[in-house]
């Protein structure tokens, strides 16, 4: 009987599993070896100006991501307090934007920046999803809705989106009810500057029971943060968990490339799968939700995607933060836009690679933030405890976010 049940799921994932396949099997395909054709490189970080930390006035709550406009300026992106703090180009505070609300121009649990024509600064929010535009002085602009579809009955999740070459790319999911749950559909695609759809790069779709919550970590698996978009429009994505493996795709989604490079991944303890577990939250009706994990051995091969100046691809991996060198605070891959395997890149600063982040920015810079992990684990805390619960959150250090800049070897 439970064979009879489910069978009508399994031939749709069939389906679509023959499909990818299908249309993959004539994709030209690049496959590297571990060693680069520029071999391996040293990028030197030292501080140019810092805000935040124990002795500054300033006060952040959890900084995750930054952009930087063609005038050089920083923008940093405050998740907690729902807020833009911009700085000059010499670490000068010129102005905050945004704040947490529900007016024009306002935001809440923002989580990216965009630099959009006009120009105009886009502040994402994952939900509902939607990108809020203001210019650069502060002045409300806009509201984009990437898929919008007041007509299915659900809602919409934002999880990633940029802007080049006159388009806007976001990865985006539809909530919608069904027969068993809810049938939750993820895809990566392009949209105008109104929220309408163009070309859909990217798709998949899982179920979830409100009945039995269940995380199961493989089948969760998408390009949320594991895609990129270079000037020309193109789109390199990582779909796949457990191979270090890039699709590129022309604007239009044609299938372009797949390139690829040997990698083992890091092999998880049991305490980091304990962790996992415990940090996976729901939430329904104001309660939090017991939750069955089923959590992988592995990391997934690929971390995160970005397109550099040169037009190179960088990839983070399961082991980028992991055994390196002694000063060494990250490595990366880089690759050529046809898919070769350039070189290995070293970032070596001061930090701890498992308690700071490390921003890059358009312009070459990078941004320490100092206590990010712990910011993180303290903000998640507070959202995830029960309305009634007693029990106080440990508060962090406060943070301190520091310009770094490239020197000569």
């Amino acid at each position: 009987m439970t064979g009879k049940r489910h069978a009508h799921l399994l031939l749709p994932i069939l389906l679509i599993l023959l499909i990818h396949m299908a249309a993959t099997a004539d994709v030209p395909r690049v496959s590297n070896t571990l060693t680069p054709s520029q071999g391996e490189t040293t990028i030197r970080l030292e501080a140019d100006w810092s805000v935040g930390g124990e002795d500054d006035d300033v006060f952040f709550g959890v900084v995750g991501q930054a952009i930087v406009d063609d005038d050089g300026n920083v923008y940093l992106l405050d998740s907690q307090l729902s807020e833009v703090q911009v700085y000059s180009p010499e670490g000068e505070h010129l102005r905050t934007l945004s704040r947490e609300g529900d007016g024009p121009g306002e935001v809440r649990r923002p989580s990216e920046l965009i630099l959009l024509p006009g120009p105009e600064l886009g502040i994402s929010m994952g939900f509902p999803g939607k990108i809020v535009a203001l210019t650069l002085d502060g002045t409300p602009s806009r509201s984009i809705t990437p898929g919008s579809d007041p007509t299915s009955g659900g809602f919409n999740i934002l999880f990633t989106a940029d802007y080049k070459a006159d388009r806007l790319v976001a990865c985006c999911a539809t909530m919608s009810p069904g027969d068993n749950g809810f049938e939750r559909r993820m895809y990566l695609a392009s949209f105008d500057l109104d929220g309408r759809e163009l070309v859909r790069f990217e798709e998949k779709t899982t179920l979830n029971d409100p009945g039995k919550p269940t995380y199961v970590e493989k089948d969760e698996y998408f390009v949320q943060r594991r895609w990129a978009m270079d000037d020309r429009g193109r789109i390199y994505t990582a779909p796949v968990r457990d191979a270090y493996e890039i699709h590129v795709y022309e604007p239009d989604g044609t299938p372009e490339l797949i390139f690829d490079l040997p990698h083992e991944p890091y092999r998880r303890t049991a305490d980091e799968k304990d962790i996992l577990g415990s940090e996976v939250v729901m939430i329904a009706n104001g309660r939090r939700l017991e939750v069955e994990n089923k959590i992988e051995d592995r990391e997934p091969c690929i971390d995160r995607l970005r397109v550099d100046a040169d037009g190179n691809i960088v990839v983070l991996h399961s082991m980028s933060s992991r055994v390196l060198p002694d000063g060494v605070f990250r490595t990366c891959d880089v690759f050529s836009p046809d898919g070769v395997y350039l070189r290995r890149v070293w970032i070596a600063c001061e930090g701890d690679p498992e308690e700071d982040g490390l921003i890059p920015l358009d312009d070459g810079r990078y941004l320490l933030v100092r206590g990010l992990q712990s910011a993180r684990e303290a903000a998640n805390a507070r959202f995830g405890a029960d309305d009634d619960s007693s029990e106080e959150t440990e508060e962090a250090d406060p943070l301190e976010v520091v310009c770094l800049r490239p020197v000569e070897s």
